[in-house]
């Protein structure tokens, strides 16, 4: 498929995806960050919007995942402390209360 989309029809997409993540369309998000997972797979972008939409519709394990790989590929410091702080998030909805505690405190620089 990514020889099939230009590249401005992709950056459509992610304008369109980032659109029902800001308007709560938590599924519609999901269906496009997995489409653009498809064609672009190491884009941090993607896998921040494929959090954000896993969170909000309580696919808990699926979010952190992303969370994760959002973390490995960001290079930018208050990218990394967003990722953070949002896996803190998650890691508290799963009931992981000590981890979810160290995320958020290591971003901070107060942990580990």
């Amino acid at each position: 498929m990514a020889d099939t989309l230009k590249d401005e029809e992709i950056e459509y997409l992610k304008v369109i995806a980032f659109v029902f993540l800001r308007y709560g369309k938590w599924e519609k998000a999901s269906v496009i960050y997995e489409l653009l997972r498809e064609v672009i797979p190491e884009d941090p972008g993607v896998f921040k919007g494929l959090g954000l939409a896993y969170l909000e519709t309580g696919k808990l394990p699926q979010a952190l995942e992303y969370v994760d790989k959002w973390l490995e590929r960001s290079n930018q410091e208050e990218e990394r402390k967003v990722a953070r702080m949002l896996k803190g998030r998650i890691l508290r909805q799963m009931g992981k209360l000590e981890e979810a505690r160290r995320e958020m405190t290591s971003e901070r620089g107060e942990g580990v």
